[in-house]
């Protein structure tokens, strides 16, 4: 882009151009400049690239969420079908289906979080 700017800028009819068009280019030729050698490129390069590593590493780490979702979902009625063997009115019983409830709720929002990021894998380094 900055040997464009340049060949543009170093011909006779670009001479010819108002001082103040040429001094924007001039500028901008300049600026082109300062970024290539400050690294700007390789810089975000390095980002994307870093960014990529990341979204990779998650999409990952979250393949098997699903199915942990699924086995505490068979945990849980395996351990409902348990617990009703106390009886329907035992202060265990009611503690033990209380904590089930959470744990289903727990395997719901591990399912709910796998699905978001299936769909959007950015969402985890952007926000959204």
């Amino acid at each position: 882009m900055l040997d464009g700017a340049t060949a543009l800028i170093d011909t006779d009819e670009a001479r010819a151009i108002p001082p103040s068009l040429k001094s924007a280019l001039d500028q901008i030729a300049s600026s082109l400049r300062e970024l290539r050698e400050g690294g700007a490129v390789e810089n975000l390069n390095g980002t994307l690239a870093s960014a990529r590593e990341a979204a990779d590493a998650v999409a990952l780490a979250t393949k098997d969420l699903p199915a942990l979702a699924d086995r505490l979902n068979l945990i849980a009625n395996r351990a409902d079908a348990l617990i009703a063997s106390y009886g329907a009115r035992s202060d265990f019983n009611a503690e033990t289906l209380d904590m089930l409830r959470e744990v289903q709720a727990a395997a719901r929002s591990i399912s709910d979080l796998a699905r978001a990021i299936e769909r959007s894998p950015n969402s985890l380094l952007f926000g959204k």
